[in-house]
């Protein structure tokens, strides 16, 4: 019997998966030679070019908190993730401004969040005074513990 032979869909690094074409079940692989392709992903931790797009937007910035981190690069435009320190580190490099709740008491996090103004990015900012649904500056959006 012969494997199927098909060419699958990136996985999550971008990098192409391949199945063995005409090898048969049950026996070793194929030998490598000098000739074959290797393929090189791409870091999935290199958020370089969404870094700069985050710099070039008023009040882009990045949100590290407890489940993870977002970045605000554009006006409704963000980005999720779990490699949380890869970001911060690269963040903090190219001078994006940084919000990291896990290192505020929770409860004062929780309250920022459900009392405190949104960040504005990309866009105008209300008109004082602010609520948890209302844009402010970034200056504007922190708690006076934090200012």
């Amino acid at each position: 019997m012969i494997a199927a032979s098909r060419r699958a869909a990136p996985n999550s690094t971008g990098a192409a998966l391949f199945v063995v074409t005409g090898q048969k079940v049950g026996t070793s692989p194929v030998a490598v030679t000098e000739k074959t392709i290797m393929l090189k992903p791409v870091s999935a931790t290199d958020y370089s070019a969404d870094i700069e797009s985050a710099l070039a937007t008023e009040g882009g910035h990045l949100s590290v908190g407890r489940g993870g981190f977002t970045l605000h690069y554009h006006y409704g435009a963000t980005l999720s993730g779990y490699a949380c320190e890869a970001i911060k580190a690269q963040s903090i490099a190219a001078g994006l401004p940084v919000i990291d709740s896990r290192l505020v008491d929770l409860g004062a996090a929780l309250q920022l969040a459900v009392n405190g103004p949104l960040v504005a990015v990309g866009r105008e900012p209300d008109p004082a005074p602010w609520h948890g649904l209302s844009y402010a500056r970034s200056a504007q959006s922190r708690p006076p513990m934090l200012r």
